[in-house]
């Protein structure tokens, strides 16, 4: 669900552009959350220890061992953060999802807001 304020930006072409970008993104590279705000604090607490933890086995020291997982953190957040993904359709690999929206808005001149998204992929099942 891409949103944006009025109903004549919604039918206009760079909207539905940017909507079918957006929506290739999902298919493409399976993101779980729109944004890193999304992500539940028990998941960051628990991804930040298990990164940390893996540090500190290697032998390094504490400081040295944060440093390294909120860089892992980073790594995570451009997995499963929509926002945080780099787009598919860029060759250089530079541009991120939120870089694509930010050029829409200014291009169109109005406010877009990615709110929800749902995937579905043949062949899973959901184990009840």
């Amino acid at each position: 669900e891409v949103n944006c304020e009025t109903d004549f930006v919604a039918r206009s072409p760079e909207f539905r552009d940017l909507a079918h970008n957006v929506a290739i993104q999902i298919a493409s590279s399976a993101p779980t959350y729109i944004k890193r705000e999304d992500v539940p604090a028990e998941e960051v607490a628990a991804q930040t220890a298990t990164f940390k933890e893996e540090i500190l086995k290697q032998g390094k020291p504490e400081n040295i061992a944060e440093r390294a997982a909120t860089g892992k953190m980073e790594a995570f957040y451009a997995e499963v953060c929509l926002m945080d993904q780099v787009y598919v359709k860029d060759p250089d690999g530079k541009l991120k999802m939120k870089d694509v929206v930010t050029q829409a808005v200014s291009k169109i001149g109005e406010n877009i807001v990615i709110r929800r998204f749902s995937r579905y992929q043949l062949g899973e099942t959901v184990a009840n």
